[in-house]
């Protein structure tokens, strides 16, 4: 009976329903969907590129302008370093001039040094001898006096040069660190004009590329305005007949279960059904062997009686 009552909820459930026509249809929905998306994406990505590209280009279009600005200052700051560094041999030839003159102040010091000390030793060897050092005879004291007097007077007018020379010197020196200070930095505008004639070389060099990357900016905006002209298929058509395949194989996929269970159940009646008459089958021979059971009981019962009356008579 309960088998009976399940049966009647699926009585409108006649056959079973088509999946595969359903899941192939979807199938092929999926992949057209799948490719519309790979081509939103692509798109996505060439806008996006092209983008940046432009936005790159006009960065170093801009920078490369400015620079066309700097090669006229630079050129001007390379004709003013060339005319400083210009003066570098003028510059080392007074060099060697003071050191040539400082060489030969240097040897009339030590002339005067030595003029000096020959004039001392004269009067010390006047003083303690006998014998005059010049003349070789003897001396007295007047000739002691006078050749005494005369080298102080030479050791005085010596020393007086000396001091003209030393300052001489000194003027030489100074004179020769400021020309060594300025041949240091002609060196290092050296460095500097060069490391500027590289800068304008680059410069110059950019400049040329400067019109290529305006050509290239315009074809790449070409390129942005057909990306932004072109039209996609709408993917939400697509989606919507997904979503609606999707219910309908939900109710196929429904209404077969139902369709299987309804086959499960008439089994299982039959096999209910098949017990039934077995059963019934059963009970018949049982009611078959208990009515043999009770005849012969009867006979039994009728032997024993006349087996009574025997014993009576």
């Amino acid at each position: 009976k309960n088998y009976e009552d399940k049966l009647e909820l699926y009585k409108e459930i006649i056959d079973k329903k088509s999946e595969k026509k359903f899941e192939d249809k979807l199938n092929l929905l999926q992949e057209k969907h799948s490719i519309l998306i790979k081509d939103k994406t692509s798109l996505f990505e060439k806008k996006e590129f092209i983008g940046i590209q432009i936005k790159n280009l006009n960065e170093e279009i801009t920078t490369l302008k400015d620079k066309s600005k700097d090669i006229i200052t630079i050129k001007t700051k390379l004709d003013e370093l060339k005319l400083k560094i210009d003066l570098k041999s003028k510059q080392e030839s007074q060099l060697q001039e003071m050191l040539d003159k400082e060489q030969k102040y240097q040897l009339i010091l030590q002339k005067n040094n030595m003029k000096i000390s020959q004039s001392n030793t004269m009067i010390e060897n006047v003083k303690i001898g006998q014998i005059c050092p010049t003349c070789d005879q003897e001396i007295d004291e007047k000739h002691k006096n006078e050749v005494i007097n005369r080298e102080k007077k030479n050791i005085e007018f010596n020393t007086i040069e000396k001091t003209k020379v030393n300052e001489v010197i000194i003027k030489i020196s100074t004179n020769i660190s400021k020309i060594k200070n300025n041949l240091t930095r002609i060196r290092e505008l050296e460095l500097t004009y060069n490391k500027e004639k590289e800068s304008l070389i680059m410069l110059e060099e950019s400049s040329k590329q400067l019109n290529q990357k305006q050509i290239n900016l315009s074809r790449l905006y070409e390129e942005k305005k057909v990306l932004d002209e072109k039209k996609l298929t709408d993917d939400t058509k697509v989606l919507n007949e997904i979503s609606n395949l999707n219910i309908e194989l939900s109710k196929n996929r429904d209404h077969n279960n139902k369709f299987r269970e309804k086959e499960n159940l008439i089994q299982s009646i039959k096999k209910e059904k098949n017990n039934l008459e077995e059963l019934v089958a059963q009970n018949s021979s049982i009611e078959n062997v208990i009515k043999l059971a009770e005849s012969q009981i009867t006979e039994l019962r009728s032997s024993l009686t006349q087996y009574k009356d025997i014993n009576e008579e």
